[in-house]
């Protein structure tokens, strides 16, 4: 699976932006999901950590070479659960979910080709 950054940059503008209710508004006044900038940036950074540990967790319990699977059904409630505890509304954990599994998947990536370079 080949990820996609465009994905990947568009949601974090939306995140430096604000969820819908307090985009344009000033950042000291934004809700619980966005917590400002700062904040969201350090749920982000949780986010992505985790998706790393998702993958080497997956890498460790099975012995496939295959892609990583779309953020759809079963993948899609396995990132949400992931980042439950960071987010403060359906907004900001649908977008840190995505980033779980984006970084998830890119470290899956990076983990298969090490793979193909060990056994070669």
């Amino acid at each position: 699976m080949a990820v996609d950054l465009h994905d990947a940059e568009r949601d974090n503008q939306v995140m430096r932006d604000g969820c819908p209710d307090c985009r344009g508004s000033d950042e000291a006044t934004w809700c619980a999901g966005c917590g400002g900038s700062s904040s969201f940036e350090a749920m982000h950074g949780t986010a992505l950590a985790r998706g790393v540990y998702w993958a080497h967790s997956v890498a460790a319990r099975v012995a496939t070479r295959a892609s990583w699977p779309p953020f759809e059904g079963r993948v899609r409630e396995i990132a949400l659960a992931k980042v439950d505890d960071l987010a403060g509304n359906d907004w900001a954990r649908e977008l840190l979910a995505r980033e779980c599994h984006r970084r998830a998947a890119e470290e899956w990536e990076e983990l298969i080709a090490h793979l193909a370079t060990v056994s070669a």
